[in-house]
């Protein structure tokens, strides 16, 4: 009786090694037959899928090889490159500053005084100040709404106008030939100051003002 039961037990793990050695020798075969692709180095990993299951939500990035001119390490530069080196917030206010007070007293000495003028020829004062802050601030910010308010504030002080009157000054400016000569003569000026550290009697704010009106 149990010698029977030994010979079962023995003819039954024979059939299970069997049986396994037969499922190892498929999955061998089935595993030669179709390999599994093995990633390139240099492939893009696969667009994650959106919440839908949908790879085309995600656009594929672009590879280091096809980014566009300008970008990488996160920073996106400009096509364009400022001739000069452009003054941040406070170095441009503190030049402009310094200028329309240099300005301020060739006007005194030659009998103009700024505050007292009547407000049409105020304009041209604003004229001139914002094209020197153009001048100063560079060629690719100088018509920004940072430096027409910054403008504006400063030489309203100057004035003594509003400063939202200066800002509308501004906004007409290409309307008067008249302002836009002053305009370009505090252009002029701000470059040559720069370059310099004096402005020209020709393009000065008294000469600039006493040439497109009688006072």
């Amino acid at each position: 009786m149990l010698e029977g039961a030994i010979i079962l037990l023995e003819i039954s793990l024979a059939a299970l090694l069997v049986l396994l050695a037969y499922r190892l020798t498929a999955l061998a075969r089935s595993e030669w037959r179709d390999p599994a692709p093995l990633p390139s180095p240099t492939s893009a990993p696969p667009p994650p899928l959106s919440a839908s299951g949908d790879a085309s939500a995600h656009p594929p990035q672009p590879t280091p090889s096809q980014q566009m001119p300008g970008q990488g390490f996160g920073v996106q530069l400009s096509d364009h490159r400022p001739l000069t080196a452009t003054p941040d917030r406070t170095e441009l206010i503190t030049q402009l500053h310094i200028l329309l007070a240099l300005q301020e007293k060739v006007c005194r000495d030659a009998g103009l005084l700024l505050e007292t003028l009547p407000d049409s020829v105020k304009w041209y004062v604003v004229a001139w100040a914002y094209g020197a802050a153009s001048g100063l601030s560079g060629v690719w910010t100088r018509h920004s709404d940072q430096v027409i308010a910054m403008t504006a504030r400063l030489v309203a002080k100057k004035i003594g106008c509003k400063q939202s009157a200066a800002v509308q000054a501004i906004a007409t400016l290409t309307d008067s030939s008249s302002m836009l000569a002053c305009y370009r003569n505090g252009l002029d000026s701000a470059e040559h100051w720069l370059q310099h550290h004096h402005v020209p009697g020709e393009t000065a704010l008294n000469h600039a003002i006493t040439s497109v009106t009688l006072i």
